[in-house]
């Protein structure tokens, strides 16, 4: 049976290729699970438009993460926060923060860019934090100094 690939399988094909498999196999796993669909003219036209369309939304992706590694390496964001002796903040820099210092400094953060950070920041130093966009990663640094609280 002829069908096209929805995504990569392993020894079988990867995504978008028409393959010639086992009856059984295609009936029984590959369309069930929504990992392919049947070679039929109709089908192949469609998967066409959506190649064009996955290989426009990557190049947009490209522009993208060039654009913001190019602004992203010039700097490092700055923060002052109140801070103890120790510093230890009192306050903590978080996600929403670094999404506003990066905004100020004209790179827009939209859905599709992640701000990989497990936890937020709770003491003075400094930080070296990725921006992710789709599956590359911007090195971005982040400095954090402390003013000590009255």
């Amino acid at each position: 049976m002829k069908i096209i690939l929805l995504k990569n399988v392993p020894k079988v094909g990867k995504k978008f290729e028409i393959k010639e498999v086992k009856a059984g196999y295609a009936r029984n796993f590959l369309l069930p699970h929504q990992i392919a669909m049947v070679a039929t003219k109709a089908n192949i036209r469609k998967i066409e438009a959506l190649k064009a369309k996955e290989k426009e939304t990557e190049q947009v992706f490209e522009e993208k993460f060039n654009e913001i590694s190019r602004n992203a390496e010039k700097f490092s964001l700055d923060f002052l926060e109140k801070a103890n002796s120790e510093g230890k903040l009192f306050g903590s820099i978080d996600k929403k923060e670094i999404k506003k210092a990066l905004e100020s400094h004209g790179i827009k953060i939209d859905k599709d860019i992640k701000i990989d950070l497990n936890k937020p920041l709770k003491k003075v130093g400094r930080y070296h934090i990725n921006l992710i966009l789709g599956n590359k990663k911007i090195p971005l640094k982040v400095q954090i100094k402390g003013i000590e609280a009255n």
